[in-house]
């Protein structure tokens, strides 16, 4: 899997809802990095990580998104400027229906779904928050695993 195509193809669909047209994507990515496996799991990991860093961003805020090598894993950086992740609320971001949103504005399943697909590719994630700075999620893939 390219995984910057998959990154690619994620910015592309984000920027399809009213708040991912108003965000200034910068991607850093070596085209030549690949990992093994399903490239649609992948686009789903980055739609979620890229819907919820718009929807903690204000307009016009900057998402970083970098991918470079680190040993024989893939790393990848997703950065916004947003409001951060409140400390109480970080121990349970990973739980399937916690959800900090509005009712009718989220299900609490996509960071959820982001853990299991990274868990099933042989990866981590790991998510630091700074209040009123802005959230960075760090996924290691490595570059080859089998299912």
């Amino acid at each position: 899997v390219d995984i910057c195509q998959c990154i690619d193809e994620a910015v592309r669909l984000v920027r399809l809802s009213h708040a991912g047209k108003q965000m200034d994507y910068h991607l850093d990515c070596n085209p030549a990095l690949r990992i093994r496996g399903d490239r649609q799991r992948m686009i789903q990991v980055f739609v979620n990580l890229l819907s919820n860093a718009c929807h903690a961003s204000m307009s016009n805020q900057r998402i970083q998104i970098q991918v470079k090598q680190d040993g024989r894993h893939v790393l990848i950086e997703v950065q916004d400027e947003g409001h951060g992740i409140p400390e109480e609320y970080r121990d349970r971001i990973f739980e399937p229906f916690f959800t900090t949103k509005q009712p009718g504005e989220g299900t609490g399943l996509g960071l959820p779904l982001v853990y299991s697909i990274v868990q099933e590719h042989g990866g981590n994630i790991e998510i630091n928050s700074d209040i009123g700075h802005g959230t960075r999620v760090e996924i290691r893939l490595p570059m080859e695993y089998s299912l």
